[in-house]
């Protein structure tokens, strides 16, 4: 069985075809799994940063004090306002009362 000269062009231009297809389609595979890449990066960058964030407030969450925490506190600086007052306005006039032993 032989096969004329056009007959194996033919044949060829197929076989060329089915490549170009072939490489056209793995060409289009790159790009969409690049593309995908690319994404998933950024997604992968935003929950980092989101992790970064939530771990962030949590720290101030556990550093903040409860709330009759801070009114202990509060109620304690005012107190340490007033007698710091009163020691200076007692020292102005110099009457110190002092402990005598």
């Amino acid at each position: 069985m032989r096969c004329s000269k056009s007959n194996s062009q033919e044949i060829d231009t197929n076989a060329k075809g089915k490549k170009d297809k072939k490489s056209q389609t793995t060409k289009e595979l790159n790009e969409r799994h690049n593309k995908f890449d690319k994404r998933l990066g950024a997604v992968e960058m935003t929950m980092s940063k989101l992790e970064n964030t939530t771990s962030k407030t949590t720290q101030l969450n556990t550093m903040t004090p409860a709330p009759d925490d801070l009114k202990n506190l509060i109620d304690a600086r005012i107190e340490e306002g007033i007698n710091d007052y009163r020691e200076r306005e007692a020292r102005k006039t110099n009457m110190i009362i002092r402990n005598i032993p």
